[in-house]
């Protein structure tokens, strides 16, 4: 399946983790999972993570998480350097100020 068409159902976590929890938490790591993310989805004791972080989709299999973790809301997981420096240099710039 596609990442892109698997990346539009995170949607329907935010809604399972204001109607149920437990089952967010259940669920939510196995989903990551499917995505390509190295989590341990059958030893979810202690871990939180929010609907709303962001996993770089460019290369899930990059991103691991171990036991125990909290990812909190608005959080960006990026699986490279996102400055400018490297953009610039994408484009052929040698030095940027």
């Amino acid at each position: 399946m596609n990442v892109y068409l698997k990346k539009a159902i995170n949607p329907l976590f935010w809604v399972m983790d204001k109607l149920d929890k437990k089952r967010y938490l259940m669920m939510y790591p196995k989903y990551l999972k499917w995505l390509g993310i190295k989590i341990d989805d059958k030893n979810v004791e202690g871990i939180w993570i929010s609907p709303r972080a962001f996993f770089d989709s460019s290369k899930y299999d990059y991103i691991e998480i171990g036991n125990q973790v909290t990812i909190s809301f608005d959080v960006s997981i990026l699986v490279h350097d996102f400055s400018i420096v490297h953009a610039a240099r994408g484009l052929g710039k040698k030095h940027v100020q």
